[in-house]
């Protein structure tokens, strides 16, 4: 994946300086200065930065398109210092992008706040739906609970959702906070389903969730680890 996202920067990077014209653009020409100075800052900073690769890779598992997605939102977002960015590239200094930019633009998208729906590939897994003060562990004790040899695992890993809810009732909790928990970290991509259920085959909400088959997944065991 790494290695796709440097192409694909390369030649945003060649196009901005205007020494390639995509079919798309023919006959246009491009010089964009300071696209070119922000991008150059971009490369050298994933190329250079080991955590940044590891993050990427961590927080969309692996997953190219959403690596795609990530880097051109952050390349448009208001949280990063793009004006800065650009003066101290353009002041010959190979300014190199902090990893905390790149975990602040996953966390808060276009927003100047952590707002739920406003992050590609961050989850809340502290959020609640009920009033009571352990649900906020809930999430992180599924995922837990989904990697552990204490659950019924198939072949392939997954556990039966009906197995995991009873384990979170005898925790404690009750039935709405167990599928309201399953449910937000399915469509966070922190747990899944064989047949990829509320990620790319949509499940309404009056549907009982545990009736699925759930593991846990590299992205899921990044955000409690």
């Amino acid at each position: 994946a790494h290695e796709v996202i440097r192409k694909r920067i390369v030649f945003a990077l060649r196009v901005a300086a205007g020494r390639v014209a995509p079919a798309a653009l023919e006959g246009v020409s491009l010089n964009l200065g300071n696209i070119e100075l922000f991008l150059r800052a971009m490369l050298r900073s994933i190329r250079g930065n080991p955590d940044i690769k590891t993050f990427l890779g961590n927080i969309t598992g692996g997953n190219t398109r959403l690596i795609l997605e990530l880097i051109t939102s952050f390349c448009g977002s208001p949280n990063v210092e793009s004006e800065r960015i650009v003066k101290i590239e353009a002041d010959n200094k190979k300014y190199l992008v902090p990893i905390h930019e790149f975990t602040k633009h996953a966390l808060l998208g276009e927003y100047a706040y952590y707002n739920a729906t406003s992050s590609l590939v961050a989850c809340n897994v502290f959020d609640v739906s009920l009033a009571d003060k352990r649900e906020h562990f809930l999430s992180s004790l599924l995922i837990g609970y989904l990697t552990s040899p204490a659950g019924l695992q198939n072949s392939d890993g997954f556990v039966p959702g009906t197995v995991v809810s009873a384990e979170m009732m005898r925790l404690g909790f009750v039935e709405s906070q167990i599928r309201t928990a399953l449910r937000r970290l399915a469509e966070h991509r922190l747990i899944e389903t064989p047949h990829a259920h509320f990620r790319e085959i949509a499940v309404t909400d009056d549907e009982v969730v545990d009736s699925y088959h759930f593991r846990a997944t590299s992205v899921g065991v990044y955000h409690i680890r």
